[in-house]
């Protein structure tokens, strides 16, 4: 992934940037199946060859042995663990806004929703949870992400990407990151949201 500040519609870039957000949603949107799985591992095997950023391939590699070393029941067992149960001693909370107030619909979350009315972006009606829920907010970024195909769309798309970017997402990842990275049970989804900093990162260099 070029990194360099955005100048123009880059249509090859858009493809990739949108996959690897599609990547991301895809761990926290659902308990894995087999199918899924199998897409993580095309996937990351792709993001783990030379040339590819050393961050990038080291956390993708992680990830990749990790699930090659996994039996299917014990993925699912953590997902449900960690965001399934709320009686869980490891239940981890997904709503991206408690990370950066502390707490539910603080001025973080009032900053979310202006953003996507900004965008014109409304949570799917089969979308449980909160706007704020991860993987609701990072399809709303991946829309984003798309809006720059449209004509016109290319400054109003960057513009509220950034927002969307550096106030809510990449602030969160971080705290995500570490609060994951605390909790015992966390194996495979402490990687993954190591994975998902890396490339919110990525993101933000696109933004100067």
């Amino acid at each position: 992934m070029n990194t360099k500040a955005l100048d123009g519609p880059d249509f090859e870039l858009i493809r990739v940037r949108t996959s690897l957000i599609e990547l991301v949603k895809s761990f926290f949107a659902k308990e894995p199946d087999g199918e899924l799985i199998a897409s993580w591992r095309g996937a990351l095997s792709a993001m783990s060859t030379p040339g590819a950023l050393p961050s990038l391939v080291r956390a993708a590699s992680e990830l990749l042995q990790l699930l090659h070393t996994s039996e299917l029941k014990d993925l699912r067992d953590e997902f449900y663990e960690l965001f399934t149960d709320p009686f869980s001693k490891n239940h981890v909370i997904t709503n991206v806004c408690y990370y950066l107030d502390g707490k539910n619909f603080g001025a973080s979350f009032v900053r979310l929703k202006e953003i996507l009315q900004d965008a014109a972006l409304e949570k799917d009606s089969n979308a449980s949870g909160s706007e704020d829920e991860l993987p609701i907010v990072l399809d709303a970024y991946q829309q984003l992400i798309e809006f720059e195909r449209k004509q016109n769309g290319l400054e109003r798309g960057r513009e509220l990407q950034s927002r969307l970017l550096k106030e809510i997402l990449y602030p969160f990842s971080r705290s995500f990151k570490e609060t994951l990275g605390a909790n015992s049970h966390a194996r495979f989804y402490r990687l993954a949201a190591s994975l998902m900093e890396e490339i919110l990162n990525l993101e933000t260099s696109l933004f100067p």
